[in-house]
């Protein structure tokens, strides 16, 4: 049966999802809760033989030969790992549309397959107990066989399956696991997510053994009686998984009780607690239908007088260890779980976390492994949440499918929100798969595995069903069991947002019963208003929070500031999720030996979609880009806003959900056109979050009356006050005294002028006389030149030319885009833009030219350039340039001039904002100082080249 062309089937022989608990030897081990040491973990990571063929059909065959014991000659491959990492296959990228042109659910005839084998030995201990094969993560179709005998099949390429193979274990000492996988298939469709194609089992394979009664399933709830620390309220229910068959009425060693534990970080336990005695049988067998409580379902509530409460920013987890013993007190079973107490609920139009309506300071995250990994780490995973803390995020949406299970585990830990999504997007076919009676069981069970395996995380915060997959009645579908299996988070779903067909205007007025919050996407902040007015004017209460925005490919993320003075200011509009975290680029090697970052079409991979996997705020080694220092300042948890700089007046304001700034010492510092004078730190009282105190910074007015009374420093001198904070101790994520937020604020003085000793280094420190500046128009050249003269030194410096152009951003052009045209890019090539060249030059003087520019392309007039050279009274040089532009000529890139160094000018200082490039809309974050750096080091390696570089506000270079 082809089980990779029938939608209908997701699973044979798969076990039921269950939260990712291993068993333990006992209490200690449980406590300790790393499965690496557990007496029932058996890893099966490392090196596999393999076989890489084009077909599944291929593929069957020689496994069927390969049982009836014809050899099959093996290459060697490493799980974890994407088999187009390590040399089968080749990576492909495509965003929306799919790699191939076949229709839903047929796969292509040419379908990468491959066949993993290996040998393992099962434990002396292990004997006569039950034993489970688990699978991480296989893109995207599975088939398993043990001991040459079929056990069974599973799709979802983000969701581990797990197969009982006990009986499938032939009677010897050395056993051999099978496994083919099949890269496309019908689930291919609905796993149509903007990345890269790849193939193979890309997450941890193992071993666990339980005994034959066990924890099938566990669901812990704890929750503050109130908002905050104090009492807590514990809820815990666990599943027994019984034998098929009993050869009595009651399981060997019956009945059970369940001993719980629950102990802080410390190690203290704070509450212990058992249940009543159970048979371990269903309830129906005694047809006792009317109740829940007693056979293989257990139920414990405690109560318990002091908690602390669990949040993105104070991540309080707490472990509960669960023990099972038979009647005469033999442990059975023992596990363990990390849960946080923590209250989810969304009231007048605002998601509230213990009470508090939280900002959500969002990103996107891609699972993207680091360069040289073949599949995602935990060192990787733990990298980008302490580069995201540092950076003030505190939530991520797992786009788009659930992440590895460590990727919760440490968002518990270290404080980030999650919005988990489950592994549904079908977005080329976004009208039809949607409403496909054939797919319904497909989006239903990805949803509902997805909310049992992570249901015990406090970090998840909101279940996602999936992402542009339509708004038919499978999402419906899925809806409704998720609020059947987990009613204590909000469902969101962006879908249900836009127009029923299609990916349309939004009509917010149907779908709330199927989404609890209003998701936008992409739109501009005066469109978000008209949302908001449309909301408020309705009695719909659900928040509205972005899950997608500020689309961050190549130089971007402009704008960013005027999203989060929404943020900020707009009621019910709570933040959202940035697009997104991290280039997808992948490591090549070019024929000459230099490495970069490969995008789609790099691996002669078609169709492909070019570079549109390139839009993260890092690249894929983490290194960030600029505008993730835009994102920091916007996003950081506390305000300065300086009432009168002179007297050192302030408010300091605390935007902290839930702390106190007692972890945070306070600096200032008065500076003198970017030159620190003076530095000092001040005293913040134990402010509440969101409170605001007004204060006055003791030393500040005297430097300042200090540097007015001394009248060489006073005329044309700008004095700025920068005031920062910096953590007072070590974080998990952050080392101490890590600056974590800032501001700075110019006093109003008279107009800083250009320091000619500066500009001008030529000069002699002893001489007062101004350097010689001449205008030169060489004969037959139609360049200009500024001739700087000084003694016997002289530097020729080319231009000043008329400068429109600069190149096109990622967003300025979405390449092999239907859209491109639309692309103001595109019209700025149309228009021959790009190439300018002067028509000629008419000198009117020794001091002045015009000079006229016409298109290469065409010859169309593009205008006239009017320099001219001024000196004033005071012997300092000024140059004024008038320019006259063709008005039909398209929007233009970029007005100005341009010069030209001679070689040699590497060294460069500026004052003005830095250190890293900052434009007009992207410019918050970067503080004006006196910064240096070098020509080489200003180039910004965006993957594809493009504009970089700028520095705003700039007072002299």
């Amino acid at each position: 049966m082809k089980f990779w062309a029938l939608p209908e089937i997701n699973s044979i022989g798969r076990l039921p999802m269950k939260p990712n608990f291993i068993p333990y030897f006992d209490e200690n081990q449980a406590v300790i809760g790393d499965k690496n040491i557990s007496s029932w973990y058996f890893p099966l990571n490392g090196t596999w033989k393999f076989k890489f063929v084009n077909s599944p059909e291929s593929a069957v065959k020689i496994i069927d030969s390969y049982i009836e014991d014809t050899e099959i000659k093996w290459e060697k491959i490493q799980v974890p790992g994407k088999w187009n990492l390590q040399g089968y296959g080749k990576p492909h990228y495509t965003n929306v549309q799919m790699p191939f042109s076949e229709l839903p659910p047929n796969p292509p005839l040419n379908n990468p397959t491959g066949i993993y084998c290996r040998n393992f030995q099962i434990p002396d201990s292990w004997a006569d107990r039950r034993i489970v094969l688990h699978l991480g993560g296989a893109i995207s179709v599975v088939m398993v066989w043990v001991d040459d005998v079929f056990v069974g099949m599973a799709k979802d390429s983000r969701l581990e399956n797990e197969f009982d193979i006990s009986s499938y274990l032939a009677d010897r000492h050395i056993h051999e696991v099978l496994i083919m996988v099949v890269q496309y298939s019908d689930a291919t469709y609905i796993e149509d997510q903007d990345m890269w194609w790849m193939g193979g089992l890309h997450r941890e394979v193992y071993l666990y053994s339980t005994d034959k009664i066990y924890f099938q399933d566990i669901e812990v709830k704890a929750e503050p009686v109130g908002e905050s620390d104090g009492p807590g309220l514990l809820k815990i229910s666990a599943e027994l998984g019984i034998p098929a068959k009993y050869d009595s009425d009651l399981p060997p060693s019956g009945p059970f009780t369940l001993f719980v534990s629950l102990q802080d970080s410390g190690g203290r336990k704070v509450i212990a607690g058992e249940s009543e005695k159970t048979n371990g049988l269903y309830n129906s067998l005694g047809i006792r239908h009317n109740s829940a409580h007693g056979g293989h379902r257990i139920f414990l509530d405690l109560e318990i007088n002091e908690i602390r409460v669990w949040s993105h920013e104070n991540p309080v987890l707490y472990t509960l260890v669960l023990e099972l013993k038979n009647n005469s007190g033999k442990l059975v079973e023992c596990t363990s779980i990390k849960t946080g107490f923590r209250k989810i609920e969304i009231k007048g139009n605002e998601l509230l976390l213990n009470g508090k309506a939280v900002l959500i300071r969002g990103v996107n995250r891609h699972e993207h492994e680091f360069p040289n990994e073949l599949a995602v780490s935990r060192q990787g995973m733990l990298a980008d949440i302490k580069l995201m803390k540092k950076n003030n995020f505190n939530a991520v949406r797992t786009a788009h499918y659930p992440n590895h299970p460590d990727w919760y585990d440490l968002c518990d830990t270290y404080g980030i929100m999650v919005m988990d999504e489950a592994n549904v997007e079908s977005h080329q076919f976004y009208n039809e798969l949607c409403r496909d009676q054939r797919y319904t069981s497909s989006f239903t069970s990805r949803v509902g595995r997805m909310i049992q395996r992570d249901k015990n995380h406090p970090s998840v915060i909101i279940w996602s069903l999936g992402n542009e997959s339509g708004a038919g009645f499978n999402i419906e579908a899925a809806a409704g069991l998720a609020r059947s299996l987990d009613s204590s988070r909000p469902i969101h779903y962006e879908g249900f947002s836009r127009d029923l067909w299609g990916q349309k205007e939004n009509h917010l007025e149907h779908k709330n019963f199927a989404s609890d919050i209003i998701s936008l996407m992409y739109l501009s902040v005066e469109e978000i208003s008209k949302c908001m007015e449309y909301i408020q004017n309705t009695d719909d209460q659900r928040p509205v929070i972005m899950c997608e925005y500020s689309h961050a490919m190549g130089n971007s993320n402009g704008g960013l500031d005027k999203y989060w003075d929404a943020f900020k200011t707009v009621p019910g509009l709570q933040g959202g999720f940035i697009w997104d975290w991290v280039d997808q680029g992948l490591k090549k090697t070019a024929p000459d030996g230099t490495t970069y970052w490969a995008y789609g079409g790099d691996f002669n991979d078609q169709p492909n979609d070019l570079d549109f996997c390139i839009n993260g705020l890092v690249w894929p080694d983490r290194t960030p880009h600029p505008a993730l220092e835009e994102f920091k300042k916007l996003a950081q948890p506390v305000n300065f806003i300086i009432a009168n700089g002179e007297t050192g007046q302030i408010q300091i304001i605390n935007l902290y959900d839930f702390k106190n700034l007692n972890h945070l010492s306070f600096f200032w510092s008065v500076l003198l056109d970017g030159v620190n004078r003076a530095t000092g730190e001040f005293f913040v009282p134990d402010l509440p979050p969101g409170n605001s105190i007004n204060m006055k910074i003791e030393g500040i007015a005297d430097v300042i009356k200090s540097i007015k009374k001394d009248h060489s420093l006073n005329t044309g001198r700008e004095i700025s006050i920068f005031l920062y904070a910096r953590l007072k101790q070590k974080e998990p994520w952050a080392s101490l005294g890590y600056q974590l937020v800032w501001e700075q604020y110019i006093l109003p003085v008279e107009k800083s002028r250009p320091n000619l000793d500066y500009l001008f280094p030529l000069k002699s420190a002893s001489s007062s006389q101004t350097p010689d500046i001449s205008v030169s128009i060489k004969s037959g050249n139609v360049t200009p030149s500024l001739i700087l003269q000084n003694n016997s030194t002289e530097v020729e410096i080319e231009g000043p030319v008329l400068q429109i152009w600069r190149a096109p951003t990622d967003n300025d052009i979405i390449r092999n885009s239907k859209n491109e045209t639309d692309k103001v890019g595109y019209k700025w090539y149309s228009a021959g833009l790009d190439r300018i060249i002067c028509k000629g030059i008419k000198a009117i003087s020794h001091f002045e030219y015009i000079s006229t520019y016409i298109t290469e392309k065409d010859g169309l007039d593009v205008g006239t350039l009017k320099c001219l050279l001024k000196q004033s009274s005071s012997g300092q040089w000024n140059l004024e340039l008038v320019m006259e532009i063709n008005e039909e000529l398209p929007e233009l890139p970029r007005v100005g001039v341009r010069f030209k160094l001679p070689k040699g000018f590497e060294d460069l200082s500026w004052y003005g904002r830095g250190l890293k490039e900052n434009y007009p809309d992207r410019k918050q974050g970067y503080p004006v100082k006196i910064w240096e750096s070098t020509v080489t080091d200003e180039y910004i390696p965006y993957i594809l080249p493009q504009e970089h570089g700028a520095h705003c506000d700039t007072r002299w270079i």
